[in-house]
């Protein structure tokens, strides 16, 4: 607060008490988004954060024991000396990003695996992962999420099983593979990996548990495009609205609609309603017209 916000990680470095800056605490601190609004990238600045500590450390020291600077002037005094190393600009992919935010934070800031994937997760899942706490004894339902946690666990009789977190948008839930499951399905799990697990609820007093049956990896990495309609709600009649459900309805996929009905009004369809774009849109043009296709936000 004495010296303003700081300007730069360079201004940082300058301004802190010198046992702020363990390498260690503030390597975490970078790869969190701690400097980002200093508008340093954080691959970049992850390449020479090392180097910028040291310069500052050094200089604050010889100021300290009054050591006059090689590019101080005799003559003319001392002169403005800038330690500016340039910072690379060089980013972080997106999963790097977010596993860098759960791993040091426990939760995801910058984005969520899942974030763009809804419709599919809806249209493939059953029940969400804190439904589970609701369910009844032998109840089997198929949930959708990122692995957050694994262990693997040898039983009595040298068996592998594996224990695992299982996080969707509304929480998490513990995930055990018994042996036979682990077998089968194991090498489709890995950290920070998109599953569907189908299996049971077990309750055992008041202990609830959830045992995982199958699974299925998904590969999410690339995000499904939205589709808009231009359909003011003054121009089109109620049967017009039955026809356009039948076309949805009629090319499934994962890439939710959008209806634009006027002027600040827009209407975000449900998962039921996700379509395989290719397919749907000669038919939306035929029925509609050409203007009804918007373009994607």
């Amino acid at each position: 607060q004495a010296g303003g916000p700081f300007e730069s990680f360079h201004d940082f470095c300058m301004r802190v008490p010198t046992d702020c800056l363990n390498k260690r605490t503030i390597e975490s601190f970078i790869k969190v988004g701690a400097f980002d609004s200093l508008k340093h990238p954080r691959r970049g600045l992850l390449t020479v954060f090392d180097e910028i500590i040291d310069d500052a450390v050094n200089r604050r020291h010889e100021a300290d024991q009054g050591v006059l600077s090689l590019f101080d002037s005799l003559d003319e005094g001392p002169q403005e000396f800038s330690l500016d190393r340039e910072i690379p600009d060089l980013q972080f992919d997106r999963e790097l990003t977010i596993k860098f935010e759960r791993e040091l934070l426990g939760l995801y800031i910058t984005d969520h695996p899942l974030a763009g994937h809804e419709t599919t997760l809806a249209r493939r899942t059953t029940a969400a992962t804190v439904d589970v706490a609701e369910m009844d004894n032998g109840s089997v339902c198929t949930l959708g999420g990122v692995v957050s946690k694994l262990e693997k666990k040898t039983t009595r009789r040298g068996d592998q099983m594996l224990i695992l977190n299982l996080e969707d948008f509304q929480g998490s839930v513990e995930v055990t593979l018994f042996s036979k499951a682990a077998a089968a399905h194991g090498h489709k799990i890995r950290e920070d990996g998109v599953v569907l697990i189908k299996g049971r609820v077990n309750v055992n007093d008041d202990r609830r548990s959830f045992s995982a049956l199958e699974v299925d990896a998904l590969r999410l990495s690339v995000r499904n495009p939205e589709l808009r309609l231009n359909l003011p709600v003054d121009t089109i009649a109620r049967n017009r609205i039955d026809e356009l459900r039948e076309i949805l309805r009629r090319h499934p996929g994962e890439s939710p609609v959008f209806l634009h009905l006027g002027p600040d009004k827009i209407l975000e369809l449900g998962a039921d309603f996700a379509v395989e774009i290719d397919r749907v849109v000669p038919d939306l043009r035929v029925a509609f017209g050409i203007d009804v296709i918007l373009p994607s936000a």
